[in-house]
């Protein structure tokens, strides 16, 4: 079960490092709040959830890349905290909060595994070759109304920060 466990959380990790170029991918037509890649990182998420040891054990040498970021999502909420008011939606953002608790596990994820983050790196290149092929064969390519082309509802300019 546990070797069955860790494969399972090694697919969801590869099919989320695969998908990060397709984030605008809404195949339920939620106007933008669901994506394809959110969804396989909520995934992650829960598979690593099932192994607490993931989360619990942290090595001193990975705090230091973690606090930053623990302060930086501490100072965005209180920021927007400070400037909640009656056109505010919300006052935290909960893609840097999900992001931060994916880059936790993927620290201590890669720690168990010394190829873990190569085969990461290879899904996310087959990942941007396959952006590129249907992007050439002009799948998924739409033009908004200014005439410029969008791939699956995400502009060139994102994506090619993407890729």
């Amino acid at each position: 079960m546990y070797l069955l466990q860790n494969k399972f959380q090694d697919y969801f990790l590869y099919a989320y490092f695969f998908l990060i170029n397709y984030e605008a991918f809404d195949p339920l037509g939620s106007g933008g709040s669901f994506s394809i890649s959110k969804l396989m990182g909520i995934l992650y998420l829960i598979s690593i959830f099932t192994s607490p040891r993931i989360f619990t054990k942290f090595h001193i040498h990975t705090l230091k890349y973690v606090w930053p970021k623990v302060i930086l999502i501490f100072w965005i909420t209180l920021v927007s905290l400070i400037n909640f008011n009656e056109t505010s939606t919300r006052f935290y953002e909960l893609a840097v909060i999900l992001n931060l608790f994916i880059f936790l596990s993927i620290i201590n994820h890669s720690l168990r595994r010394e190829d873990l983050l190569d085969k990461c790196l290879f899904f996310f290149v087959i990942g941007s070759i396959s952006v590129s092929v249907l992007f050439f064969f002009n799948i998924g390519v739409n033009e908004d109304a200014g005439g410029r082309a969008q791939f699956f509802d995400s502009e060139l300019n994102e994506l090619a920060i993407k890729l």
